[in-house]
């Protein structure tokens, strides 16, 4: 009688944990440029930061890449945001093209250019 009644007392307490456990929410980036860019070691470790804290909070981080010659063709929609290590034509292509998506320049330094693109998404 005692067993079944802490069998029962376990079941009671377990159980509920877990078939309640919430899903992972996936949280999708995209690294654009070259893979051996110093920028990209600081993604990486923020990215590793973020999945050690999101452990608690049932959130998953996680990065692909694109080489800056596959933009043109590739399917940006599951992501969240584009990180991007790339020169100004190619950062001005990628912007012109995720017209609804945050773009975050890593590395072009042309503060006439990072100020343009903040204004045109504001206004959108």
């Amino acid at each position: 009688m005692y067993v079944k009644k802490s069998i029962c007392l376990v079941l009671m307490l377990f159980l509920p944990s877990i078939t309640t456990a919430a899903d992972v929410i996936e949280i999708d980036f995209v690294y654009v440029g070259d893979t051996n860019h110093s920028s990209l070691l600081g993604i990486k470790q923020g990215i590793d930061e973020s999945n050690l804290q999101g452990q608690f909070l049932n959130q998953k981080y996680n990065l692909d890449f694109v080489s800056s010659n596959e933009i043109d063709e590739y399917d940006f929609s599951k992501y969240i945001a584009v990180l991007a290590s790339l020169n100004t034509q190619q950062l001005t292509t990628l912007a012109k093209q995720l017209t609804n998506k945050p773009v975050f320049n890593l590395t072009n330094e042309n503060n006439v250019f990072q100020i343009f693109y903040i204004l045109r998404r504001a206004i959108k």
